[in-house]
């Protein structure tokens, strides 16, 4: 329990409640934190995750607003994922009312899997759903998306290897989405 609370508390707020020596740099979407410096690596897009029996299975894409018709599964609204699809449809003027809060992607996985509902995850967190038997759908209008990159305190100055290991990472990103 202890740990998860630990885990929560770095996802809303990553670097910001550790001590100095704890952590130079971190890897993630961006902080809501101010007192971070950030680099973007990539953008994460979001899809929506159907069991592979719904009405919406058939299709490769839909619109943002008519997923918010359908029961959704989602993780907490402390989660920085949820925090990104609250904003949009916020910008709908349509609140989300999950049937399920959920705190992780895997049981939010699990109960898409059995048919209790739709969800809209970032790209990245698919494989964290944890089940096969799901449809990925991409979210168009609008295109949502989230920033992941890496985030340091301000004035950090990274080691040699540490910078060595940035450009790696840089890279490896860029080949992966296909920009380098």
């Amino acid at each position: 329990m202890r740990l998860e609370r630990q885990a929560r508390a770095l996802a809303r707020n990553p670097l910001g409640g550790l001590p100095a020596p704890d952590a130079d740099f971190g890897i993630g979407p961006q902080p809501r934190s101010p007192g971070l410096s950030f680099k973007t690596l990539m953008r994460d897009y979001f899809v929506a995750v159907v069991p592979l029996d719904h009405a919406l299975a058939k299709r490769d894409s839909v619109n943002f607003e008519e997923l918010l018709k359908h029961s959704l599964v989602m993780t907490t609204s402390d989660t920085n994922e949820r925090l990104i699809v609250d904003q949009a449809a916020q910008r709908l003027r349509r609140p989300i009312r999950p049937r399920f809060d959920l705190a992780h992607n895997f049981s939010v996985g699990r109960l898409v899997a059995v048919g209790l509902g739709l969800t809209i995850v970032p790209t990245t967190a698919i494989q964290s759903l944890g089940a096969e038997k799901l449809k990925i759908i991409d979210v168009k209008s609008p295109r949502i998306f989230r920033e992941l990159g890496l985030m340091s305190r301000p004035n950090y100055r990274p080691s040699p290897s540490v910078q060595a290991f940035m450009a790696v990472l840089d890279g490896a990103v860029r080949v992966q989405a296909g920009r380098g």
